[in-house]
C-alpha cells in the first residue's frame, strides 16, 4: 500500500547503503546514490468522499461563480494530504427536506447514487445543515439533527451491502449572518442564523452516539463572504487546514 509522507518524515541521503521505505527494500534504478528513508510517521493514502452543499460545491459569495480547485476546501484537502478526494457539493442540498423551488436537494434522497459511484471509499466527511436552516423548511435544530442522523445511517447501510464501511466525519456548518446582509438571501432570517449554532452541540452529540469524528466548522471558518452564507477563499483556506488536521491525526500510524 502507498504511504504519503507528512512534515515529520525524515530523508536521509546517503552514499552507500540500501534504500528502504518503512522496512521496505527500495531497488536501486540506475542511480549512483541509494536513498535511505527513515519515517517516524507514515499516513495511508485514502479516499474521501466530501458531501455537502455550496459551501462544498466552492459557492463564490461574491457572484456566485465556483472557485477554483486551489481554492475549495474539498480540492485543497487532496492537496493537503495526498489523498483522493471527490467533491459532492450541491448548491441548496438539505439533509431530508424536500424543496418545491430547486428540485434534487434533498441530501437523504442521492445518498445511494452517489456512494455507490464512488466506492471504495475510506471515509466520507459530511457537511449540511445550512440550507436546512431557510424559513420554508419551519425546521428546528433538533429536526435538523434528526435529518442527519437519517443521512449518517443510510450512507453506512448504503455502504455497507457493498462490504465498505468508510468511517465518518461530521461537520457542523459554519454559522450564518444572514439577517444582518440585507435581501440577497431572503429565505434565511435571523432564526436561521441562531439555529445553525444550535445545531453545533446537537451535531456534537449524534456524532458521539453514532461513532463519528466530529469537526465544528466554526472554531476555524469566521470568514463569511457579504452574502452572509458562504465562506471567502480564507474560510475555504482554514477549513481545509482543519479537515486535514483531523484526518491526519486519526489515521497517522505511531
Amino acid at each position: 500500500m502507498l504511504y504519503n509522507f507528512i512534515k515529520d518524515t525524515i530523508i536521509c541521503v546517503r552514499l552507500h547503503g540500501e534504500a528502504s521505505v518503512t522496512g521496505k527494500t527500495v531497488p536501486d534504478t540506475c542511480c549512483l546514490y541509494r536513498i535511505n528513508v527513515i519515517v517516524k510517521k507514515r499516513v495511508l493514502i485514502m479516499r474521501i468522499l466530501c458531501y455537502g452543499d455550496s459551501n462544498t460545491w466552492g459557492y463564490h459569495p461574491g457572484d456566485g461563480a465556483r472557485y477554483d480547485s486551489h481554492t475549495r476546501w474539498a480540492a485543497r484537502l487532496a492537496h493537503l494530504t495526498g489523498w483522493e478526494v471527490v467533491e459532492e457539493g450541491l448548491n441548496g442540498r438539505t439533509t431530508v427536506f424536500y424543496d418545491e423551488e430547486e428540485h434534487y436537494r434533498c441530501g437523504y434522497d442521492f445518498v445511494e447514487p452517489c456512494v455507490l459511484s464512488h466506492i471504495p471509499l475510506d471515509w466520507i466527511a459530511v457537511m449540511l445543515g445550512s440550507n436546512d436552516t431557510k424559513c420554508r423548511y419551519h425546521a428546528s435544530a433538533e429536526e435538523i439533527a434528526d435529518g442527519m442522523a437519517r443521512v449518517i445511517d443510510w450512507m453506512r447501510e448504503c455502504c455497507a451491502r457493498k462490504g465498505q464501511f468508510p468511517r465518518i466525519l461530521l461537520i457542523a456548518p459554519p454559522r450564518l449572518f444572514s439577517a444582518y446582509t440585507g435581501e440577497e438571501f431572503p429565505d434565511f432570517d435571523a432564526q436561521s442564523d441562531k439555529t445553525i449554532v444550535e445545531i453545533e452541540d446537537l451535531y456534537a452529540q449524534l456524532a458521539r452516539e453514532k461513532d463519528c469524528v466530529f469537526l465544528r466548522a466554526s472554531d476555524s471558518v469566521t470568514d463569511i463572504g457579504s452574502d452572509g452564507l458562504h465562506m471567502t477563499e480564507l474560510g475555504h483556506k482554514n477549513l481545509a487546514e482543519a479537515v486535514a488536521r483531523v484526518l491526519l491525526r486519526e489515521t497517522t500510524e505511531e
